[in-house]
């Protein structure tokens, strides 16, 4: 697969985004982290297809792997980005959607193994709240990385360093905000939970070893000169006084106490009922990993980390001096950790719960919505149709209030677009009838102003016009042929106007037939004179043209049941030749009529 130069910079970028969320953890209460690194592989899945995704996951795992050495941590966010990634890509959503039932799942597998395979109660607390803290850190990661890829390109300043995949959906606002109101509070108070929660336990051991040194100082200065003696001697039975009263202070509570009247002597001048022998104990302390809290008080944890397994294994260790004696005063953190981890549990329990109420809730929700939006929509789009048919959209039933007053008020927009409708359409007829009338009238005007009404030829008129666009083209050669009827007068003068009307109409007829077979236009000018415009190629076509011409006009024609023969005589303007005006030409032309004319009367008189 061939990168682009822009992809490659992209995965490079992604890459270093990752190493700068691995280089900071977030640290919580009680040695517990955050394995943030989830963050780096959601982003990566929501901005890439899914195998390249996958592909620079196990990358950016591999990366990680090199620096801590932690393979199944690493290989697990593999897993949960194949499983996850598919789903996302598969049914789309998002991927707080995917991930918050694969955390459930992931869960519940992991508690009912723990159940059976840790025996140890207090064993089992710690390996759940691990549990638990790793599937909500995995859901969190999942809900950010979806809240900033979808609401940061609407951000000043940064809409132009990412890019908007749509316009957001209601329903979509909705699932967010339901989601975030109810979950990152919670959040933010668990983990100040948390915090208390290791304070106040280590504000406890303080005051208890507050207390410790009040009681001692209370013991020495009750003691008179002598008891005093006897005890700094060795006094069995005065030690044995001075143990009881500190036993009776420690009780029940896992603690003990040492005190020495050397500060580097190996063996105690006297140590509570139940401790660890001296020696055996400062061996211990030689590993383990050392959390100071002050100048005379630590937190001694058995591992050689930070981590919530090594506090439960712990020691809270306080040094102070009261006279001669130096009182080092232990407690075990085991029960105060768990108790601790239980109640931090309990929170994670319910944060938990309301993650997927609230899930649920604005699930519901925002199927509902849109449901009800959709429905809307679906009804004001059914608005025209309605028109069109003549009908109005039926009310939606629904049970949001508002949502059903909108829905009241798209009908009744219905019905008065219906009615507007109805009358606009009444209105359109009469408008499109008058219309219609008034264009019939335009073309009978019309064709009254460029039409001959006995002959329905064009008239002057047009043939003026007709001519000049043929100069404006200069669409040469044609011919301006001038025609008029010989002896029309005395046709008029032997069997009257109206069979002189009736000629020139049966004239028109020839003309008319005789332009739908040639590329020829006839024009009537007045009486029997008549005009035609030619499209000539050469002479040999103009002289067949007239030869068809005069057959046409000479063929008889019956007049009172008598076969009268009309001849015509033509003149012909040749354009460019005989000129490149209309004037020019009718000018040839008619002097050219006039000379067949004068011919024609010549022969007649003979």
């Amino acid at each position: 697969m061939k990168l682009k130069t822009k992809d490659g910079m992209q995965i490079f970028a992604f890459i270093i985004l990752g190493l700068v969320i691995q280089s900071l953890p977030i640290q919580l209460t009680f040695g517990m982290r955050l394995p943030i690194t989830f963050v780096a592989h959601f982003f990566i899945l929501r901005y890439f297809p899914y195998r390249r995704a996958i592909v620079m996951s196990i990358l950016l795992s591999a990366i990680y792997i090199g620096i801590d050495q932690d393979v199944f941590l690493h290989g697990l966010s593999v897993l949960h980005m194949i499983i996850i990634g598919f789903l996302y890509n598969r049914f789309k959503r998002d991927l707080f959607t995917w991930t918050i039932f694969y955390a459930l799942i992931g869960y519940v597998v992991g508690g009912i193994t723990l159940r059976y395979t840790i025996g140890d109660t207090d064993v089992e607390m710690l390996e759940l709240i691990n549990l638990m803290t790793y599937w909500i850190t995995l859901l969190m990661s999942s809900l950010i990385v979806d809240l900033i890829a979808v609401y940061s390109p609407y951000l000043p300043y940064i809409r132009k360093y990412t890019r908007c995949s749509g316009p957001l959906k209601y329903g979509q606002l909705i699932f967010n905000g339901v989601i975030g109101v109810a979950v990152l509070p919670l959040v933010i108070l668990t983990a100040l939970t948390s915090n208390i929660l290791e304070d106040e336990m280590i504000e406890t051991f303080n005051e208890r070893h507050t207390a410790l040194e009040v009681l001692i100082e209370d013991h020495l200065v009750s003691l008179d000169d002598m008891e005093r003696e006897r005890l700094e001697l060795g006094s069995a039975i005065d030690r044995a006084r001075f143990t009881e009263t500190i036993d009776q202070f420690i009780g029940e509570r896992e603690a003990f106490v040492y005190l020495y009247l050397d500060e580097g002597a190996e063996e105690p001048f006297l140590q509570t009922t139940g401790s660890m022998r001296a020696p055996l104990f400062n061996k211990v302390l030689q590993g383990g990993y050392v959390n100071n809290l002050s100048d005379n008080k630590l937190l001694w944890l058995s591992g050689n980390s930070n981590d919530v397994r090594h506090w439960y294994h712990g020691y809270y260790i306080a040094n102070h001096q009261i006279d001669q004696f130096y009182v080092q005063h232990v407690i075990r953190l085991s029960e105060p950790v768990i108790n601790s981890i239980s109640t931090l549990y309990r929170f994670q329990q319910l944060m938990m719960i309301v993650m997927f109420l609230s899930f649920l809730i604005a699930y519901l929700v925002e199927q509902l919505l849109t449901r009800q939006i959709n429905q809307l929509n679906r009804q004001a789009k059914r608005i025209p149709v309605a028109m069109i048919e003549g009908t109005y959209v039926e009310e939606q039933p629904t049970r949001i209030v508002e949502f059903q007053s909108l829905s009241e008020d798209l009908t009744f927009v219905s019905k008065r677009l219906k009615r507007l409708f109805i009358e606009l359409n009444h209105k359109n007829k009469q408008l499109h009838d008058k219309t219609k009338a008034l264009e019939k009238s335009e073309n009978e005007l019309y064709y009254v102003a460029h039409h001959d009404q006995l002959t329905g030829l064009p008239n002057r008129r047009t043939f003026y016009q007709e001519v000049e666009k043929y100069l404006d083209q200069a669409a040469y050669p044609f011919v301006i042929l001038f025609i008029d009827l010989n002896d029309f007068k005395q046709i008029n003068d032997q069997f009257g106007h109206k069979t002189g009307d009736d000629l020139l109409v049966v004239i028109a007829k020839r003309f008319l037939t005789l332009q739908g077979l040639m590329p020829i236009q006839f024009f009537r000018l007045a009486g029997d004179e008549f005009v035609a415009i030619f499209e000539v190629t050469t002479k040999h076509t103009y002289e067949d043209m007239r030869k068809v011409l005069e057959q046409t006009i000479n063929k008889p024609i019956d007049v009172s049941d008598k076969p009268l023969t009309i001849t015509a005589s033509i003149g012909a303007g040749f354009a460019p030749e005989d000129g490149d005006s209309l004037d020019q030409l009718l000018q040839k032309a008619d002097h050219r009529m006039y000379h067949a004319k004068k011919k024609h009367r010549e022969a007649r008189d003979e």
